[in-house]
């Protein structure tokens, strides 16, 4: 069975994971790869936060126990069974957190983006979810106590750590890493 390589790309909400995952998905060909973005596996019922100064309740989308690892592992290892992929690459922002990831992952990377531009890029995101403009500072300081709690600390387990205000420059020594050691695997599977 043939083993795709697997890459985990984490970091803050808004840092610029999803850019780097499609600029990655798009410029990899010829060879095949497959995303899975862990923001399609929280569970139906999450836990609940109250904004730190009024009280407002709210869901808490951003902490481990808001995801379903379970199905999460479920899919990584089917589509890793399937053996379709050549590349893997599984992004999300408390990826870091969950250990069975991290062991699967051949490159590890963190983007790092400056908090306020990473405030920037959600507000589009909190009326889609329906957070009303007063909520939104207080959300926001939550937001950034869970950042704290559970994705900063998280940094350390990356291979690389690409810098979000220019996500497409790191992608580029990214793609390149990843053309290297695919063709590598390619040779070696000729030769073997």
């Amino acid at each position: 069975m043939k083993q795709p390589l697997i890459i985990g790309i984490a970091g803050g909400a808004g840092s610029g994971k999803t850019t780097l995952s499609r600029y990655l998905e798009e410029r990899a060909q010829p060879f095949r790869v497959q995303v899975i973005t862990m923001d399609r596996y929280y569970k139906k019922e999450r836990p609940q936060a109250a904004a730190p100064f009024h009280g407002n309740p709210f869901e808490d989308f951003n902490r481990p126990d808001a995801l379903d690892i379970h199905r999460i592992m479920e899919d990584v290892r089917n589509e890793i069974a399937c053996g379709q992929a050549d590349l893997l690459i599984i992004e999300g922002f408390l990826l870091f957190h969950f250990t069975e990831l991290l062991d699967l992952a051949d490159l590890k990377i963190y983007v790092d983006c400056p908090p306020e531009e990473r405030l920037l890029r959600r507000i589009p995101s909190f009326t889609k979810w329906g957070i009303a403009e007063e909520d939104v500072s207080a959300y926001t300081s939550f937001v950034a106590y869970r950042h704290a709690q559970y994705v900063e600390p998280t940094k350390w387990h990356a291979d690389m750590v690409v810098n979000g205000l220019c996500t497409l420059k790191g992608g580029e020594v990214v793609l390149e890493w990843i053309r290297t050691r695919l063709l590598r695997q390619e040779e070696n599977r000729d030769r073997g």
